[in-house]
């Protein structure tokens, strides 16, 4: 929900994202250009894969491939990669907030494209 949806958000820099990853299912690989995410595990558990944009002068960025449950909270920052994954076994459902910089949507390395079959 982006703060053109709510009222109360409106002429603010900030978003709310609620995600319900069925079990062994992943959001596919995005990055945020312009904002930097907070969230809270609310149910399951998951992986959170965060690859470093590799920004020059930039010494202490790191991929990581960490494992989240219930309770956890995650930070993504701007311009970072991220790909979140549920366990074969649950649900991993998650909840948080964007802090934008600007006003752009997440960007995806990848689409899926429909195309019914013509004939």
């Amino acid at each position: 929900m982006a703060s053109k949806e709510l009222d109360v958000l409106k002429n603010t820099n900030f978003g709310v994202f609620m995600v319900n990853l069925t079990k062994g299912s992943m959001m596919g690989p995005h990055w945020n250009p312009s904002a930097a995410e907070v969230a809270i595990v609310l149910h399951g558990q998951g992986v959170i894969e965060v690859v470093c944009p590799g920004i020059a002068g930039e010494t202490k960025c790191k991929s990581s491939r960490l494992t989240f449950e219930e309770g956890d909270v995650f930070v993504v920052p701007n311009g970072y990669l991220i790909a979140q994954i549920s366990f074969n076994n649950e649900s991993f459902v998650f909840m948080g907030f964007t802090l934008k910089f600007k006003d752009e949507s997440s960007q995806y390395l990848g689409e899926i494209v429909y195309s019914p079959k013509v004939g």
